[in-house]
């Protein structure tokens, strides 16, 4: 089973090695493009790890064998600090359906409790249902919000989100497949947009 550990200066470059293979992998699940990133030299890997490690962010690699193969990163909302963004989402074509994703989300979703996050949104493109069906196993639901894909016309991003205080109920497919969306506190209504204030100024993430 691949490890989990958060991004910094000691793993940038694998973290850089994971991020370009990421962006020729599966091109239009990110806005940003491996042309454009290939460009970047070591020392702004290094500092790209620096800024994710911020009071209010934070991205995870996960290794198997040293060798990278997954990455996620998350961040507060700063107009709604109790929602966590989730982004920078991609697995190996070698570590699907390994466990390695759901892993990388309750880092993610680990990290965000420890914020005080109840809710956790992202947004993924029209046309990758791997990742759609991927999220709704894990419980996330579409918001209804949607923004045109800045690199292809044709494409859409949509949003989901999930809360991520709910009581745990092994009975609930979703729930039980994720155990790390079991916790205590109250469950935030339905309705409404993830991401609170920030979805209505644009879906757009860091990508």
């Amino acid at each position: 089973m691949a490890s989990i550990e958060p991004i910094d200066r000691r793993n940038a470059l694998a973290f850089k090695a994971a991020r370009l293979r990421a962006l020729q992998d599966t091109p239009t699940a990110f806005g940003s493009t491996y042309a454009a990133e290939s460009r970047w030299t070591d020392q702004d890997w290094l500092h790209r790890a620096d800024r994710w490690n911020g009071d209010r962010s934070v991205a995870f690699l996960a290794l198997d064998s040293k060798l990278p193969c997954g990455i996620v990163g998350s961040f507060l909302d700063r107009e709604e600090p109790s929602h966590a963004g989730l982004v920078s989402m991609w697995v190996a074509p070698s570590h699907r359906r390994s466990g390695v994703g759901r892993a990388l989300v309750c880092a993610v979703v680990d990290w965000a409790r420890t914020k005080d996050a109840r809710v956790i949104h992202l947004t993924v493109t029209c046309n990758n249902d791997t990742a759609i069906t991927f999220y709704r196993s894990l419980g996330f639901s579409f918001t209804g919000a949607t923004e045109p894909y800045p690199n292809d016309a044709e494409l859409f991003e949509q949003e989901m989100r999930r809360a991520i205080y709910l009581d745990f109920d092994p009975s609930q497919p979703a729930r039980r497949e994720a155990g790390c969306f079991s916790g205590r506190g109250g469950t935030p209504g339905p309705g409404g947009r993830a991401g609170g204030g920030s979805a209505r100024h644009g879906l757009r993430r860091r990508r």
